[in-house]
């Protein structure tokens, strides 16, 4: 659908384009309005009929992307979600395990021992105290 008419930029590129805010949007209306009563008063090096193509065009966009922003937004939050989701059961997991393996539950200190990599900062100290923080 957007074949041929959608632009991309690089980083770079992107970087040297002003964003249009609200501010400048109701500005640009209030040009377009002005330029639609006085057509006679529009220099002859403005294309007006690209103008409103563009004008258009970046109308119809703006409402596509909040329609896509507001979707964007549900997905985000329900991946935050689910993901928070995740990491609680894993830490309950993780933290069954490691009583499992504290109390030498058979094959309780392999799976300890796998998984523990992630928290690299509780490793005993010589005074028999946690570094890093409280062991998760």
């Amino acid at each position: 659908m957007l074949q041929g008419k959608a632009k991309s930029l690089t980083p770079s590129e992107r970087q040297t384009f002003g964003r249009v805010k609200y501010e400048k949007e109701i500005w640009i209306d209030k040009v377009k309005n002005q330029m639609d009563g006085n057509a006679d008063k529009i220099p002859s090096y403005i294309d007006k009929a690209e103008f409103d193509r563009d004008y258009t065009a970046h109308k119809q966009l703006n409402e596509v992307l909040t329609l896509l922003e507001q979707q964007l937004n549900l997905v985000q939050d329900t991946n935050l979600l689910l993901g928070y989701d995740l990491d609680v059961c894993a830490l309950m997991f993780y933290r069954a395990i490691k009583v499992a393996a504290t109390n030498n539950d058979p094959g309780a200190r392999t799976i300890y021992e796998a998984l523990k990599v992630q928290f690299p900062g509780n490793k005993k100290s010589t005074s028999g105290t946690t570094k890093g923080g409280s062991t998760p």
